[in-house]
């Protein structure tokens, strides 16, 4: 049986937004918001954080896709 990865999105002690594996070892990737950023967003830096990694993913996913389509087309033989 094959176990999957599960990750999650998650705000840090240092307040970054932290997207990690949920076994809880080291953020993958982080984001952290300036003193100014605090100030002029307040208790939306979450939700922003949150998007902002979510948007990342969704284009590796659709870069990934691209790559898989056009080695599927690169890799067609036509025979005669």
């Amino acid at each position: 049986m094959s176990s999957s990865t599960v990750f999650e999105i998650v705000e840090l002690p240092s307040g970054e937004i932290a997207l990690r594996k949920s076994e809880g070892e080291d953020p993958l990737i982080c984001i952290r918001f300036s003193d100014d950023a605090h100030l002029a967003l307040g208790k939306a830096i979450p939700e922003i954080g949150k998007a902002m990694i979510t948007t990342g993913i969704q284009l590796i996913g659709k870069m990934f896709e691209q790559d898989n389509e056009e080695e599927k087309s690169s890799s067609t033989r036509v025979l005669h």
